[in-house]
């Protein structure tokens, strides 16, 4: 029984163990899953990675390629561009969702900020999946004021046929001209008319002038030049000359300032009438703003910075053009056939009654198109060939320049303005056509002892100046351009020196030179003296002398030709190794040159007043503009000029002046400094006390207005050209004429490749924002 007992526990162990066998099957079974659901886990994480990863980086180049849409419409000029920046004045904000992506690229907007004058801000967001990325992009202007003008040419009111009304008064220096052909055979006829002229009459046909009664005088305050014969009656006062081809009379009150030619019973003359260009003008390009209703003109126009173009497509359109005022030229394109009425403006001003700041508005006709100005006020230059149109009605006051086939007016005050930048060919300017600089001139000059040197191109002309110049070997004498002066010169050294006289030399006196050599043998040159040329000390001079009488009798030496007034004695003959001849009389025809034109003063908020707290000058990307109050004096030791700046004009108004010790920075080469110096205004440069402290090279062009002085106090190189009325140097000054930086009287600037030629421009500048990134 118990061996029974005891088989049968141990049969039943093998169930029990069976049991365990399905808890590690299960145990199994659950470590897989959860292998694999740890597996999956991991994998879909790295896929979801992956491809938040791609959306990251399609977001930023989602949100660089709407930078770069925004970027390329404003910098390419488009008509898109212009319209966003006419939108954008400074301070202001633009949003701009409208992008055309394909819908991979996600979702994008913009927003574009106008952070100041120069920068433009445009910070775009793009949404792509999950990932949302943020790109800047800055934008940077190149200033237009540093550029030429698209038009250049204009000369003031030209038109082939000028039909003249009740009054016409022009500003100083502005000149009419009717330049076409006489149609009618009776020639120009200005009868009745209240002529108020600050310039001169031009006309190629012959021209009538009657009218003017006792205490109403007409006035001409320039010349009446003519192709054909002239004839004048009633009063009428000419400050200038008449001249014509054929023949002049007058009759009546008539008063001529200067000469009549030719004269009673003369012979025929040759045409004195300027030459007349064509202005160049821009055609109307192919994303011209299209204007087909007056209503587009209820918006303020033009686009910041930059030129703007509009064609005129509908006839017999009037509208009043509002124009923003840092915009910056616009372009209105009137199409062949089609008339245009402009009843007002409002637009850059101008100073009324003043010359004005260069208007941006221009207007080109076509053939048989009309331009109507109706408005008080109208600024802007006109040009259309000989079938076009502009008629003045009513009482109108014009800045600008007009040059048209047929010109109307019936009561009109017109002021040239030259257009900036750009270039004139002609308007008197008070002395013929508007010209630049021709070296260093005054109308009066001193010089205290010391030596001089002139070097460069050009000529340093004085008037009214007694020079008595002293070198020696340390401050010598050297004049390489054309010498002018009207007064006794003399040139002397204290040593066995001898001073190099490398130009011509046209002295209105008499000229002594001790131990000065002029001209080589391999140069020769040409002396002109209205005087006594005395020659001493070894003086030699290599080329031909014209003078009332020459001594030589204290060791002197003429190498060429020698025409005299006085016979030369025997001595002297004996000392001319060339041609000896006798003359009537010494010529000198060496007239004041035309004063150079300066840009006017800007009228806006770019014109920085000149303060004892300014040290540095100059921007980069734009021109500056400074200014000294008129009867304003400041003493300043040194001025910087800012590395890379462009042009750079400092205008002393009338009365003022400015002490300058020293002006670093300067480019000897190419000078971008312009001193413009109104009247009676003065200018010292090296106003040290110590003797013969040389100061910085003055790099600079000086022009000045009546009454105006510069003054070197101590000797120093000058660089640039002068133009003033009076003019005193110190001791060993060294005068470098680099070149006129002018172009019909406007500065321009040097030449530069890395430059636009027309207009301004936006460039690219920074990307930044690559590693901003936030989970949408």
């Amino acid at each position: 029984m118990n061996s029974r007992q005891t088989t049968a526990k141990t049969k039943q162990a093998p169930r029990r163990n069976s049991g365990s066998l399905l808890v590690w099957v299960s145990v199994a079974l659950l470590l897989i899953t959860i292998l694999a659901g740890a597996v999956l886990s991991i994998a879909m994480a790295y896929a979801q990675r992956s491809t938040d990863n791609n959306a990251d980086r399609q977001a930023y180049f989602t949100a660089r390629s709407a930078c770069n849409a925004i970027g390329g419409e404003i910098c390419q000029g488009t008509a898109g561009g212009q319209g966003l920046l006419q939108k954008l004045p400074v301070g202001s904000k633009l949003q701009v969702e409208n992008f055309d992506f394909p819908q991979k690229m996600g979702s994008c907007t913009a927003l574009v900020e106008r952070v100041d004058i120069d920068t433009i801000d445009i910070a775009a967001t793009a949404t792509v999946g999950r990932r949302r990325r943020t790109v800047h992009l800055k934008l940077n202007r190149t200033a237009g004021g540093r550029q030429d003008s698209a038009i250049t040419g204009f000369f003031g009111l030209v038109g082939e046929t000028i039909e003249f009304g009740s009054a016409l008064k022009t500003g100083a220096d502005t000149d009419v001209y009717v330049s076409g052909e006489d149609r009618s055979g009776w020639g120009v006829q200005v009868s009745g008319t209240a002529l108020d002229l600050g310039g001169s009459l031009y006309s190629r046909p012959g021209v009538t002038v009657s009218g003017g009664t006792y205490g109403k005088h007409l006035h001409v305050a320039g010349s009446v030049v003519s192709n054909g014969p002239i004839q004048l009656s009633g009063y009428l006062d000419i400050a200038g000359s008449v001249y014509s081809t054929t023949s002049s009379q007058w009759a009546g009150g008539v008063t001529v300032g200067g000469t009549v030619t030719p004269a009673a019973g003369g012979a025929a003359q040759p045409s004195k009438l300027p030459e007349l260009d064509t202005p160049t003008v821009p055609s109307c390009p192919p994303d011209a703003n299209a204007v087909y209703d007056s209503t587009f003109f209820n918006k303020t126009l033009g686009v910041s910075g930059q030129n703007a173009h509009y064609q005129i497509q509908k006839d017999g359109l009037q509208v009043t053009i509002n124009t923003a005022e840092d915009a910056g030229n616009c372009f209105y394109y009137i199409p062949a056939g089609t008339t245009f009425t402009v009843a007002g403006q409002e637009c850059r001003a101008t100073n009324s009654g003043t010359v004005a700041p260069a208007p941006n508005l221009y207007f080109i006709l076509g053939e048989n198109a009309r331009l109507v100005v109706q408005g008080d006020e109208f600024y802007g230059y006109v040009y259309g060939p000989s079938s076009s149109r502009v008629d003045f009605t009513g009482s109108a006051t014009a800045y600008g320049a007009v040059q048209a086939g047929t010109v109307s007016f019936d009561d009109l005050t017109f002021y040239y303005v030259p257009p900036t930048g750009g270039t004139s060919s002609g308007g008197s300017q008070g002395q013929g056509e508007a010209a630049g600089f021709t070296g260093f001139y005054a109308a009066a000059a001193t010089a205290k002892k010391g030596g001089l040197f002139a070097g460069g191109e050009g000529t340093v002309q004085f008037g009214r100046a007694d020079l008595n110049l002293h070198f020696s070997s340390t401050k010598p004498l050297q004049l390489e351009p054309h010498f002018i002066n009207v007064g006794t010169v003399m040139l002397a050294s204290d040593d066995s020196a001898l001073g190099a006289v490398s130009g011509d030399m046209s002295i209105d006196g008499d000229l002594y030179l001790d131990k000065v050599v002029i001209g080589t043998p391999e140069k020769p040159v040409t002396v002109t003296c209205t005087g006594k040329l005395v020659l001493s000390g070894g003086s030699v001079v290599y080329g031909t002398v014209v003078a009332d009488a020459v001594d030589m009798t204290m060791n002197g030496d003429i190498v060429g030709s020698v025409s005299t007034v006085q016979p030369l004695s025997q001595a002297d003959a004996a000392r001319v190794q060339g041609s000896i001849q006798a003359v009537a009389a010494v010529p000198f025809a060496h007239p004041a040159p035309a004063r150079p034109q300066v840009l006017p003063i800007p009228d806006d908020s770019l014109v920085e007043k000149l303060t004892n707290k300014t040290t540095e000058i100059g921007h980069v990307g734009r021109d500056a503009y400074y200014y000294l109050p008129q009867g304003a004096n400041l003493n300043l030791s040194s001025l910087t000029v800012a590395e890379d700046a462009q042009r750079i004009f400092i205008y002393l108004l009338d009365g003022a002046e400015l002490k300058l010790d020293d002006l670093y920075g300067g480019d000897p080469e190419h000078p971008q400094v312009v001193f413009s110096l109104g009247e009676d205004a003065a200018f010292i440069y090296n106003n040290r006390s110590g003797p013969s402290e040389d100061a910085e090279p003055l790099c600079a062009y000086i022009a000045g207005g009546t009454g105006s002085s510069f003054t070197m106090k101590q000797g120093t190189d000058f660089y640039g050209g002068l133009y003033v009325d009076s003019l005193d140097i110190g001791d060993w000054v060294r005068l470098h004429f680099t070149g006129d930086i002018t172009a019909g009287g406007q500065p321009v600037v040097p030449p530069d490749e890395d430059l636009p030629t027309t207009g301004d421009t936006w460039s690219f500048g920074m990307y930044s924002g690559k590693g901003v990134s936030q989970n949408g």
